[in-house]
């Protein structure tokens, strides 16, 4: 039989794993991966990735424009100076979310490499013949230009689902010591 000292210390191992989850309650984070899809230089394969903060008070208004991003990675950099930045995601259902960023615009400039390349993207998932990266090095003068780049699948993890998972262990170790 359990003590009643075991019982409370499960109830708060819960009731924190709980807790650690609830501090993103208001934020949705969207990562989705950059990819090259059939370039005529670089064939198919994954620039880099980015990932976009939504409110969750914001599902069920319809398309949301999100103007700054939590992180950005291209060709293995993460530091940029940013001059311009929008992302649009359609938050009129959890699942219209689940699909992901639905155009994707920016320009930034690598603060993290010697070559300080500049990168313009426009990607739009409805219009994708409009989609393109332009790479610029430090002198501004035009590196590379495809039309060949598109989004991954998005991933949105479900902070409930952290503590559904904590609050199974937990409720099966306590069985197994029953037992």
């Amino acid at each position: 039989m359990m003590s009643i000292r075991k019982f409370g210390a499960a109830v708060a191992l819960v009731v924190a794993s709980l807790g650690f989850t609830s501090f993103s309650a208001n934020a949705v984070l969207i990562t989705q991966s950059i990819e090259f899809v059939d370039d005529p230089f670089y064939g198919s394969l994954t620039l880099g990735e980015i990932t976009v903060d939504l409110d969750s008070r914001d599902i069920g208004t319809g398309f949301v424009s999100i103007l700054d991003f939590v992180s950005l990675d291209l060709f293995d950099s993460t530091e940029f100076d940013v001059f311009e930045f929008e992302a649009i995601v359609d938050a009129s259902s959890l699942s219209a979310v689940n699909s992901g960023i639905e155009l994707l615009s920016f320009d930034v400039t690598e603060l993290d490499s010697p070559d300080m390349w500049s990168y313009q993207v426009f990607i739009d998932i409805f219009a994708p013949e409009n989609n393109n990266i332009v790479i610029f090095d430090a002198n501004l003068e035009l590196i590379y230009f495809s039309d060949a780049i598109t989004l991954g699948e998005a991933r949105v993890p479900a902070p409930a689902g952290i503590a559904i998972l904590a609050l199974g262990l937990v409720a099966m170790g306590l069985r197994r010591r029953k037992n």
